[in-house]
């Protein structure tokens, strides 16, 4: 039987719910009902959850090397846990300074200046207003974009992404699937989750996580 806890507001998009039913869950702390029929939770094996499911530790999320570009780290470590590498990753480009990289995430960041439906659900979601204050602002001004700019058109710099790393999970329970990189069955995922470092307007707290 596991008995897990989830800080919701912490990890925005990462739900640990192994195999229990997704639910509705609301910001903050939230204990969940013990989980019975899940095949994960009778390891054969000793887990430590804190070094091998949910990766907090200071040593692991503020490595001097691999979350910071720090140039007398070898090029090997240097930024590979950072927000504006694991996004260049996803756009398909190999160095963070690419036109199609800092396109790519112009384009999800200008998303959130406007109003979208999820299609599968038809459910409308409100375009987040405070976003120029919290994130645009700031992030523009260190590219050297005017403010204001719609980021999907002055490429933002990656490297002065304002998110820090917070946790590596492993979602042990995603296991089974297709794994489209090797054709066979999925091992699971292993996400990195990263908040907004705390600027005008937020009073202390991460705006948000992503």
């Amino acid at each position: 039987m596991m008995l897990r806890i989830v800080t919701a507001a912490a990890v925005l998009s990462i739900h640990l719910v192994g195999c229990t039913e997704p639910e509705h869950l609301k910001e903050g702390t939230i204990r969940q009902s013990v989980v019975s029929d899940c095949p994960f939770s009778q390891p054969t094996v000793p887990i430590d959850p804190s070094r091998e499911m949910l990766i907090r530790s200071r040593a692991v999320v503020d490595d001097p090397c691999r979350t910071t570009w720090n140039t007398d780290c070898p090029a090997e470590t240097r930024g590979k846990w950072t927000f504006g590498r694991l996004m260049t990753v996803m756009s398909g480009a190999t160095d963070e300074t690419s036109v199609v990289a800092r396109q790519f995430v112009g384009r999800w960041l200008n998303f959130w200046l406007h109003d979208q439906t999820i299609p599968e659900d038809n459910v409308p979601v409100r375009a987040r207003g405070n976003i120029r204050a919290a994130l645009l602002d700031r992030w523009l001004a260190d590219s050297h974009c005017p403010i204001g700019t719609d980021p999907a058109i002055c490429p933002l710099d990656l490297k002065a992404a304002p998110f820090r790393l917070l946790a590596i999970v492993n979602r042990i329970d995603m296991a089974g699937g297709l794994d489209t990189a090797t054709g066979g069955p999925s091992p699971g995922e292993l996400r990195f989750a990263g908040f907004l470092a705390p600027i005008h307007p937020c009073n202390g707290p991460p705006c948000f996580t992503a």
